[in-house]
């Protein structure tokens, strides 16, 4: 855990935040306030650990923003607040929190927070292996939110699409019957083989760099190989 991005609307704090980081010799990528501002760093720079305040500038919160951007991939944060009522600590709880701190914060807190942080993310490694699966050229899939991404950014599939991927994903690499496939996705509803053909086209469509084949008269496969 070396690059740190903060994100804090109040620039003495972060600048105090950034200094304790320096310190101690961590890369401190960058300071922003915003949803907008964190949204389009990331597109340029790596990064092993947000410092996110939670009241920031714009609509969205930095609750609210944790959530959406570790829906396209894995990014730890630590909450900054200066709130500290069970009510929002429990709020911001989630699977990708590594932290988080009352202000105002003293340097040794911040340091003790950076070092539990470090096993957390070590741990949360071993679990991002199990949870991400590697689909093809620069393309992957979240198990837990039903995710792809592609060049580091979601992929737009309808509700349908998602549910198709989902249990060709937890069948890869063996056939699932086209039976399976209708039951799974439309449960009770009736669709005919040409309506599943075209969700199926349009989903392969969408995911160029991904091998889903037709198993003739069987059904379909997601080839990882």
């Amino acid at each position: 855990m070396k690059n740190i991005l903060i994100v804090e609307d109040d620039i003495l704090i972060a600048r105090f935040i950034e200094s304790v980081l320096v310190h101690k010799e961590y890369n401190v990528v960058g300071i922003v306030k915003s949803a907008s501002e964190l949204l389009e760093i990331m597109k340029t720079v790596c990064i092993d650990l947000i410092f996110m305040d939670i009241n920031i500038e714009e609509s969205m919160d930095g609750i609210g923003l944790a959530r959406h951007i570790n829906m396209k991939a894995s990014y730890p944060i630590l909450f900054l607040s200066a709130y500290g009522d069970d009510a929002t600590i429990e709020d911001a709880m989630g699977s990708y929190v590594v932290g988080y701190l009352v202000k105002p914060v003293a340097p040794k807190n911040i340091i003790a927070a950076l070092n539990v942080a470090k096993n957390i993310i070590g741990s949360m490694k071993k679990v991002v292996k199990d949870d991400t699966l590697y689909l093809g050229e620069e393309t992957f899939y979240n198990k837990e939110f039903s995710v792809v991404t592609y060049q580091g950014e979601e992929v737009s599939l309808t509700q349908k699409e998602k549910k198709i991927l989902k249990i060709l994903v937890q069948n890869k690499g063996s056939t699932v019957s086209i039976e399976n496939i209708k039951n799974y996705v439309w449960t009770d509803e009736n669709i005919s083989l040409s309506s599943l053909r075209v969700k199926i086209n349009s989903l392969k469509v969408k995911l160029t760099h991904v091998q889903i084949m037709s198993v003739y008269g069987q059904g379909y496969i997601l080839s990882l190989s």
